[in-house]
């Protein structure tokens, strides 16, 4: 048997089962939607985790080459204390949902809130510093807006934005998962008609 006839004899096998897949796909992400809208407080938790243990990684990332640099000690005395930042944030956040009740998360979004603000006052200085070297400091000064801008509405509504963002990406998140449900019959009834 020529590899031709092999494959020409697995293709519609291979297409007429590949919608299953996007079918269940599909099912999960609509179903972790649903999570997300109907325990958005438990969603929180898992979301505050996660973040927590971002923020560590992160800031160990950081540490570790901030200790490399020799020529510059502001550039790294301003990524060392952003990093031990990170750090103490991330194991704040970690264990938070094990110890605070219901608005442990409003005061996540407070800390989220007051390290955005330090950070953008570090991206300052890195952008000043930058800027009398003679080198490109465009990019640190956008970063320290849109962290002034986040932080400033995280302490204006964190509990009701925090709780509309999350269902709003909750419903988004539903809304693709039945998007790739659809689209699995699609792709289904194309393969049937395919290889009739």
């Amino acid at each position: 048997m020529t590899i031709a006839k092999v494959v020409s004899t697995e293709a519609p096998q291979l297409n007429r089962t590949a919608w299953l897949g996007m079918f269940f796909r599909g099912l999960l992400i609509a179903l972790a939607g649903g999570f997300i809208v109907f325990y958005t407080d438990n969603f929180i938790r898992l979301l505050t985790v996660a973040v927590g243990g971002w923020l560590i990684v992160s800031g160990v990332i950081t540490l570790i080459p901030a200790f490399r640099v020799k020529d510059d000690k502001r550039r790294r005395n301003y990524t060392l204390i952003r990093s031990i930042l990170n750090i103490i944030i991330g194991g704040i956040a970690i264990w938070m949902p094990f110890a605070v009740a219901a608005t442990y998360w409003v005061i996540l979004l407070f800390i989220v809130a007051i390290q955005l603000c330090i950070a953008a006052v570090l991206e300052i200085l890195i952008g000043l510093r930058l800027r009398s070297a003679g080198l490109p400091a465009s990019g640190a000064f956008v970063g320290a807006l849109i962290s002034i801008a986040i932080a400033v509405i995280l302490f204006l509504a964190p509990e009701f934005l925090g709780e509309l963002l999350v269902k709003s990406i909750g419903w988004l998140i539903v809304a693709l998962g039945i998007v790739f449900m659809a689209y699995s019959f699609r792709f289904r009834n194309r393969a049937k008609m395919a290889f009739v």
